[in-house]
């Protein structure tokens, strides 16, 4: 939000009600307002459609292995699967203590990308895949 307030960018907090449905581009800055009220939280699902040809880039710097399910003809990654007890357990505690996960959360994320910045490969050097192709 920092950058954002610098850059003076606008934001915009659209009024959805139960049964609302909102698309974006993975390029847009998106987020949702505090809702720590537990009263008053939201449920939504989030959808990545992702062609089979092309791999899964979380954060916008990693690639992500995914496991897939198939589910009516369509390949499905479910990566906060509620069969698995992980998952549920980070929801439990995403729930119930809403601040410290988030704060948790975000310092982490800043964590990964100092450490990506400081472990980035030279400028102009080829990065390939696993299977040895270009990307």
């Amino acid at each position: 939000m920092r950058k954002v307030r610098e850059l003076h960018l606008p934001i915009r907090a659209p009024c959805l009600r139960r049964g609302d449905v909102l698309f974006w581009n993975a390029w847009t800055i998106h987020g949702s307002l505090d809702s720590q009220d537990p009263r008053h939280s939201r449920a939504s699902v989030t959808c990545h459609a992702i062609a089979d040809s092309h791999r899964f880039l979380s954060l916008q710097t990693r690639i992500v292995r995914m496991k897939l399910t198939r589910i009516n003809g369509v390949n499905v990654f479910c990566p906060k699967d509620l069969a698995l007890p992980r998952n549920r357990a980070i929801l439990h505690i995403e729930s119930h203590y809403p601040r410290a996960f988030y704060w948790s959360k975000r310092t982490a994320i800043r964590w990964m990308m100092r450490l990506k910045r400081n472990t980035a490969a030279p400028e102009g050097a080829l990065l390939t895949s696993t299977a040895g192709r270009a990307r």
